[in-house]
């Protein structure tokens, strides 16, 4: 586990520092990238670290939209190709999808995430850097997502469905933790009413992440 004061030094200190540059060279916005972890009453208890610092520094971002225009956009969970090999997706992709193991231990997967693509959040990104440069206005918050929540059951079949895989999946092999968050999807109409839409299904994105890999 990463030490408090690296995960201070990376998601509280730096960012601060980035902000007083951007005031002193009169930079025109700040955009903050958060986490569905860190929505008002979520918390897993093994990223708590990660979670605390984040969410002090939105007092920070506040603190500063007296200065800068600040946006704090809050993705959901992200997926796409080139990702970390230590993710869920990644690690669901690879086994079922590249390896075809004989079999992947799950928890029941009733989870409901909403899942969102690489390309569209890049998407997200560039409408909101428009949006700054059009507007004005001292703090927003967006959330970045699809706007629809799937189970994690469904979303690991479906890997299996593309990518015509014989792995055994085992659902219930696993219990969730105690602190498990069942539940979380993004409110997008902020999104919508600027121009952004989500335009890649779950389906059509897997299928692209799986050609890419193999």
């Amino acid at each position: 586990m990463e030490l408090c004061h690296k995960v201070l030094n990376s998601n509280l200190i730096f960012p601060v520092m980035l902000l007083d540059y951007a005031v002193k060279y009169n930079v025109f916005g700040f955009i903050n990238t958060d986490s569905y972890f860190n929505k008002e009453n979520n918390s897993y208890s093994y990223l708590l670290d990660y979670s605390l610092s984040k969410k002090s520094l939105l007092l920070w971002l506040k603190h500063f939209s007296k200065k800068i225009k600040v946006v704090n956009m809050v993705l959901e969970h992200i997926y796409g190709e080139n990702d970390n090999k230590e993710k869920f997706v990644y690690q669901m992709l690879d086994k079922i999808a590249l390896q075809k193991v004989k079999s992947v231990d799950l928890t029941e997967g009733s989870q409901k995430r909403d899942f969102i693509y690489t390309a569209d959040v890049v998407e997200a990104y560039i409408k909101i850097i428009d949006y700054m440069k059009k507007h004005s206005f001292k703090f927003k918050t967006f959330e970045v997502g699809s706007g629809k929540a799937v189970k994690l059951r469904d979303f690991v079949t479906e890997i299996k469905r593309l990518s015509n895989s014989p792995t055994k999946l085992n659902f219930g092999a696993i219990p969730y933790r105690e602190d498990e968050m069942m539940y979380s999807c993004a409110d997008i109409e902020d999104l919508i009413d600027i121009g952004w839409s989500p335009k890649y299904s779950v389906s059509e994105a897997l299928l692209k992440i799986i050609k890419s890999l193999k």
